[in-house]
């Protein structure tokens, strides 16, 4: 997977958030949101019937376990950047990983599009409690960063950033030492940001 290293049509930053309780907990409703940078201009660039600006999301409930497609949505050319989120259940399972695939090219479902002409592949791990849970687990040192707001770490094993503590969100924020994209749009502090590569 990875990216195409088009800065311009790339992820800026991914969040999951429980949208149902305050600790993020098998059986939850979670929402993904995402904010993807377009290119303003697309005047010079062929834009075939079946080619469209695309936004993918998939969930595994664990490392090992195969990708599982939530749905899509789609951009409109020459905008400069957007929000976007979907929801889903969290199934069983400690460690979740999503996906958000963005890029141009066709309509093509799967979790590492190659071929599409631009793309950016981008993972999020974060910690899920079981249902009646009286011990959170703690994967690492607690992080300075408030329960609430978790903020990713680039997990070297994984290869993909990570949220090791339980929290009500975990989000790839470039504030705080995140590993999105910076404030001024740069590429992602660490490459590849994909539990496979």
């Amino acid at each position: 997977t990875g990216s195409s290293s088009q800065n311009f049509e790339s992820i800026f930053f991914m969040s999951v958030q429980s949208v149902t309780k305050e600790i993020m907990t098998v059986g939850d409703w979670v929402s993904i949101t995402t904010a993807v940078i377009s290119p303003t201009d697309t005047s010079l660039r062929p834009m075939p019937a079946d080619h469209q600006f695309i936004i993918h999301f998939y969930y595994k409930s664990d490392v090992v376990s195969s990708w599982k497609y939530i749905t899509s949505r789609f951009r409109q050319p020459g905008l400069d950047s957007g929000l976007f989120s979907v929801k889903y259940m969290l199934p069983a399972g400690s460690v979740h990983v999503v996906r958000v695939i963005y890029g141009y090219g066709p309509f093509i479902v799967g979790p590492c599009v190659r071929s599409w002409e631009y793309y950016d592949v981008d993972d999020l791990m974060f910690t899920v409690v079981e249902p009646f849970s009286t011990v959170l687990p703690s994967l690492a040192p607690t992080s300075s960063v408030a329960e609430e707001d978790l903020v990713a770490v680039y997990d070297t094993e994984f290869t993909a950033p990570r949220c090791f503590d339980v929290g009500a969100s975990c989000n790839t924020w470039f504030k705080n030492g995140g590993v999105g994209r910076d404030a001024n749009g740069g590429y992602e502090n660490n490459a590849p940001n994909t539990i496979d590569g």
